[in-house]
């Protein structure tokens, strides 16, 4: 199931000031490092593509920000 706009476009505001996201070439912000390329060594991070992630109803951050 997915979530409303309005609900993605509040979760996607809140990763792009999170200090522990990353903007990786080719796959846009990732919650630490995008798991594909490493298993992330950043505490509470799970690694996920978030343009997915925030889509997702029966997701949450790691950080509990959202």
């Amino acid at each position: 199931m997915l979530v409303k706009k309005g609900v993605y476009d509040k979760r996607i505001n809140i990763c792009k000031v999170c200090p522990d996201v990353r903007h990786s070439v080719g796959i846009g912000l990732t919650c630490g490092v995008f798991i594909g390329y490493l298993p992330s060594k950043i505490p509470n991070t799970c690694g996920c593509k978030l343009s997915w992630k925030a889509k997702l109803k029966n997701q949450k951050c790691p950080q509990n920000k959202w």
